[in-house]
């Protein structure tokens, strides 16, 4: 099975974040949407899993500790930065420190069950959109503006398995993990 972690939107931020998305659905349609239901802040990708490792993930994600936070999402991010994006993302206004640090405590969980360090810095996003297979996002971010979506309290995060499906993937939660108030 495909695994990684995530936090997960409440229901009114998903619904906030795909209703200023829908004018930018409007100019772009030749990109793949993100369905709403989907939208989450990647902390890691993990891959694919057993049923043992995953027994292990479970027990290495159980043991991270990490508070209660306030999350906000912030302004269109082309990814990567430049000419050649792929992606559109939402970044963060505020909570971005906080997500780093819980994405770093997964990590390093990850790392306790056996998977792979991330190479790679990072960057707190939610995505959007990516462009198909050898396209471009072909927007321009300083035509979009600054969507208006409410800050919400981060107090849980998720071991997904994803399943890839011709219609799109399908997000399952395996399991949840509180975070502390």
């Amino acid at each position: 099975m495909r695994l990684f972690v995530g936090l997960p939107l409440p229901e009114s931020v998903r619904e906030a974040v795909a209703g200023a998305a829908r004018p930018w659905r409007d100019r772009a349609p030749h990109l793949k949407w993100v369905h709403p239901d989907l939208y989450h802040f990647t902390l890691q990708f993990l891959g694919d899993a057993d049923s043992a490792v995953l027994r292990e993930m479970k027990a290495a994600l159980a043991r991270v500790a990490a508070r209660d936070f306030e999350l906000q999402p912030g302004a269109p991010l082309a990814m990567p930065p430049g000419r050649r994006a792929r992606v559109l993302a939402l970044g963060l206004a505020a909570g971005g420190d906080e997500l780093a640090a819980l994405a770093a405590a997964v990590g390093e969980a990850a790392a306790s069950a056996g998977f792979s360090r991330e190479e790679r810095p990072f960057r707190a996003h939610l995505t959007l959109a990516r462009a198909r297979r050898g396209d471009l996002l072909g927007l321009r971010l300083e035509d979009l503006g600054r969507p208006e979506v409410p800050a919400f309290r981060a107090g849980a995060f998720h071991l997904y398995e994803s399943r890839l499906r011709p219609q799109g993937p399908e997000y399952i939660s395996l399991a949840d993990f509180p975070l502390q108030p």
